[in-house]
């Protein structure tokens, strides 16, 4: 009798698998211990007389109940629909040779961009003599045609590097800043220059957003901080080293004056200097060509995935707006003392424009180096700890360790006594950009990290590029009405700024932790 029902079990299609097999009572206690199996597909009870064939080929009541809850969890639970934020498999993380390659020809690509953008600053002088140009229009070169135009295009190049290749991104990019940079040696008149250096801007646009995006799937999440804050670094090389490397360009700019080109002519000194630094794009494009373009991790999985990830977005904007403004307001200070440092040990300490140049640049180009690792290295320790909000914590930490050195070092009466106690504050505030990135592509899924890049780049350049310089100098004409009251400027601007930092970023505490919680059903590990 046993074996008939054994027979009549099998012919059941609606039975689970689990209850196949021998009747025997020793294999009917194993398959009772085992877990129900998800299926790929939902199980369909064809009636409900199942539930009593089983309890019929059972051996009790009490193995029929479990029997019955087994199907009907089962059923219940295969009935449901995927949940939107289950993650897509991962596949294999790169080798660290591979990433690291990664890292290496991407920051090299990032400290170009930095030199491209940067190098026009030493040669105002000559450039306003050569094209007749107002310090106006010297000024719209500077910031305006670059920042506005960068930030912009950020966005749309951030969405094209979440759904595309980025490694393709990254390239195209490349090509087009550096042939717009030799454009800005060979444009004429303030148009041409114009023109050229938003050329400049949206080429670079288009590098960070893929590049932090393409560095966070070579590496897992817990080994992501100090890959991010290396490529930061080449930013900072790039930033300082423009200073140094500027001198030395103009000098062979000048001994090259009189050499024609096919074509072109003869070009002025400060027209070589674009030329020659343009001519580095060609070793970042064939360093960043060997990179392979790892599988993307922590993609969102849904039947339409472009809603999903505009679902997320929806929930979770506060966090990103919050974080995002936060560390501006921070860099805002970080910004203004590098843009009107030199000014103010030239008009309150009277130095010369060299001196004050080498007092500012040097020791924040060696603090900003330090800071890019320090910063998420005390994000990394925090987080050790099961820390969801370490990477916000470590940045409310940041702006309450520079507050004071920020607001008391430009009063301080030497130039060494402001410089000893700015110089670190700067270093962590240079880190906070760091962290920010690193926060980011915590609590995001693949889809929108690029995009995120480019939402942060435009925050940073409408606050800390835009909007801290220009309060500055109102504060200067206006408030304070004196030239030689640059310092209380600076002072009163970061006495404003972080407070107003910490106050965004402690409001955007529990949504980031939300969005941190979010974020475990589909981070990869």
């Amino acid at each position: 009798m046993a074996r008939r029902g054994c027979r009549r079990m099998r012919a059941v299609s609606a039975i689970p698998a689990v209850v196949q097999g021998r009747c025997t009572a020793k294999a009917l206690r194993r398959r009772l211990s085992r877990p129900v199996v998800a299926r790929a597909t939902p199980i369909r009870l064809s009636d409900a007389g199942d539930e009593k064939r089983l309890c019929r080929w059972g051996a009790g009541e009490a193995r029929c109940t479990i029997r019955r809850s087994m199907i009907r969890q089962e059923a219940a639970t295969m009935s449901k629909p995927a949940s939107p934020r289950k993650i897509i498999p991962p596949g294999v993380w790169p080798t660290p040779a591979q990433g690291w390659y990664a890292v290496a020809a991407l920051t090299f690509a990032h400290f170009v961009s930095y030199l491209d953008r940067t190098i026009i600053s030493l040669l105002v002088e000559p450039i306003k003599a050569s094209q007749q140009l107002s310090d106006t229009q010297v000024s719209f070169l500077l910031g305006f045609a670059f920042a506005v135009f960068y930030a912009l295009a950020g966005i749309p190049l951030g969405y094209l590097a979440d759904r595309s290749r980025r490694k393709r991104l990254i390239l195209a990019s490349i090509g087009i800043w550096s042939l717009m940079t030799a454009a800005c040696g060979l444009a004429k008149g303030f148009w041409g220059l114009f023109l050229a250096r938003v050329g400049v801007g949206v080429g670079e646009a288009g590098l960070n957003p893929a590049a932090i995006s393409l560095i966070s799937d070579c590496f897992p999440p817990r080994k992501r901080h100090f890959p991010v804050a290396t490529f930061m670094v080449g930013g900072t090389l790039g930033g300082g080293l423009a200073i140094i490397l500027g001198a030395g360009l103009v000098s062979l700019g000048e001994r090259l004056t009189f050499t024609p080109l096919p074509l072109l002519g003869i070009l002025e000194p400060w027209q070589w200097v674009f030329v020659l630094v343009s001519l580095l794009g060609l070793p970042a494009l064939l360093l960043a060509a060997g990179v392979r373009e790892p599988a993307r991790k922590g993609l969102l999985q849904a039947s339409d995935s472009g809603a999903a990830v505009n679902a997320y977005l929806r929930r979770h904007w506060r966090c990103l707006a919050g974080l995002f403004v936060g560390t501006s307001l921070i860099l805002m200070v970080n910004v203004c003392y590098l843009v009107w440092g030199p000014t103010l040990f030239v008009r309150v300490h009277g130095l010369t424009l060299q001196q004050a140049g080498l007092m500012v640049g040097l020791p924040c180009f060696v603090a900003g180096i330090a800071g890019n690792f320090v910063a998420p290295a005390i994000a990394r320790r925090l987080g050790r700890g099961g820390r969801q909000d370490a990477p916000l914590l470590t940045i409310q930490l940041v702006a309450l360790l520079v507050a004071l050195p920020m607001v008391l070092g430009p009063l301080l009466p030497t130039p060494l006594a402001v410089i000893a106690t700015v110089a670190p504050a700067i270093g962590l505030m240079v880190g906070s950009a760091s962290v920010v990135q690193i926060a980011a592509q915590q609590i995001l899924p693949n889809q929108l990290r690029a995009r995120a890049v480019a939402f942060y780049n435009l925050a940073v350049n409408a606050l800390a590029f835009g909007l801290g310089p220009l309060l500055i100098g109102l504060l200067s004409d206006r408030l304070y009405a004196d030239e030689k009251l640059l310092h209380y400027s600076i002072a009163t601007l970061a006495l404003a700024a972080i407070p107003l930092a910490l106050l965004v970023l402690a409001r955007t505490r529990r949504h980031f932790l939300a969005a941190a919680a979010d974020a475990r059903d589909w981070s990869p590990t």
